[in-house]
């Protein structure tokens, strides 16, 4: 007999460890009996106990599928889900192999962020590993934007697994073989500032001359509707209407978009600048990754009060390093040092990154409900009432 929970309507069977045509009638007719017997929204087969599967095996699981709205297999052994793969069963049913599992446990914390925290597990591996509270979309979303990004000739760290953290956490797994993170490497040595800055200034470049717009990319500035509509009970009617005339006042554009691009998240590799974490990745107008980049290096406070823990988890530089990098990476992006040019840039920047602050309360993860009321703080105190100012800056 297999063992079956129910839990907020799915209803999840422990298959057998083996589903051959000698048990594969029985196990049919128990399936039948229980989604007969059990109310229930959906049916989850658990299939780690699972061996061997033989095309009776097969048929039982697709007969099922075929009656339920909502059906998927999950947990299965490399080995067998390569039968489910091969026979093309993976395309009649969600079909899911079981996560590798990796212990945390006194790995180097690189740093962290709105979703996830960043480890190093091996000189070669990195692990991305989310907040408990993320919704699976997320992470899947991010290892499919990172392929396209691959494929469409950004510098990337292949992101090639997807793993099992503990404590409800999934994570993804980048090859980051002799890479480093820009913030790091400035931090070892203050010196190299103009040289990192020029090699990241110029991958952003590059990035923002691709046309994000002919492939999967959504558009960030959609999003940033999308996110606002959410936080309609958060901020008073005016303060709504306000955010909602700065996005709108966003130029169009079709730029691809890294989405937080800061120096924890782009990394020497054999002398050149790659991406990391793809998941934000989507097109727009290129002050949307610099405002996002901002955030990060720059942050919201005066260099001399910014917290010097906090500044090195955020980008992995002092305030005072942080502070000459981000001038410098605007220098080499813009292709020029002129003292009023960068100012204007820079300007611009904190308009968007400022836009960026007010829409982090949509993100509803564990992470920013703990900031949510020194978010709000900075938003009313920084962008409302500077809003005409800044407004003026982003329609310029």
């Amino acid at each position: 007999m297999m063992n079956c929970t129910i839990d907020e309507g799915i209803l999840t069977v422990v298959l057998p460890e083996r589903m051959d045509s000698t048990v594969a009638v029985a196990v049919g007719e128990e399936l039948r009996q229980m989604v007969e017997l059990i109310k229930h929204d959906g049916v989850v087969l658990d299939g780690r106990d699972v061996t061997y599967i033989a095309s009776s095996g097969l048929r039982v699981l697709l007969t099922l599928a075929k009656r339920e709205k909502d059906f998927q297999v999950i947990g299965l052994r490399p080995e067998v889900y390569n039968v489910f793969e091969m026979s093309g069963f993976n395309k009649l049913m969600t079909v899911r192999k079981a996560l590798r599992q990796v212990d945390l446990e006194g790995c180097e914390v690189m740093g962290y962020g709105t979703y996830s925290m960043l480890y190093r597990i091996s000189p070669e591996e990195v692990v991305k590993a989310f907040y408990a509270d993320v919704e699976p979309q997320l992470i899947d979303r991010e290892l499919f934007l990172s392929k396209e990004a691959f494929l469409l000739g950004v510098p990337t760290s292949i992101c090639y697994d997807k793993v099992d953290c503990g404590d409800g956490r999934k994570g993804i797994v980048y090859e980051t073989l002799n890479s480093r993170p820009v913030g790091d490497l400035v931090e070892e040595n203050p010196a190299r500032i103009p040289e990192l800055a020029a090699k990241m200034g110029k991958a952003l470049r590059e990035l923002h001359a691709k046309n994000g717009a002919k492939g999967v990319f959504h558009s960030m500035k959609e999003r940033y509707r999308k996110e606002l509509r959410t936080l309609d009970k958060l901020y008073t009617r005016e303060e709504y209407d306000m955010l909602k005339q700065f996005i709108e006042a966003i130029p169009e554009g079709k730029a691809l978009l890294h989405g937080n691009p800061h120096t924890r998240n782009v990394m020497i590799q054999n002398g050149e600048a790659v991406f990391m974490d793809c998941s934000e990745m989507a097109y727009g107008h290129p002050l949307m990754d610099l405002g996002s980049a901002m955030l990060a290096i720059w942050g919201t406070e005066p260099v001399e009060k910014r917290d010097v823990n906090q500044a090195l988890m955020h980008c992995g530089m002092s305030p005072e390093n942080a502070a000459a990098f981000w001038h410098e990476l605007l220098a080499n992006y813009l292709g020029s040092w002129d003292k009023t040019l960068i100012s204007l840039q820079h300007r611009k920047a904190k308009a968007y990154m400022l836009l960026r602050i007010a829409l982090l309360p949509a993100l509803k993860t564990e992470y920013v409900e703990k900031y949510l009321d020194k978010i709000l703080v900075t938003v009313r105190v920084l962008f409302f009432r500077n809003a005409e100012e800044l407004l003026a800056l982003i329609k310029d």
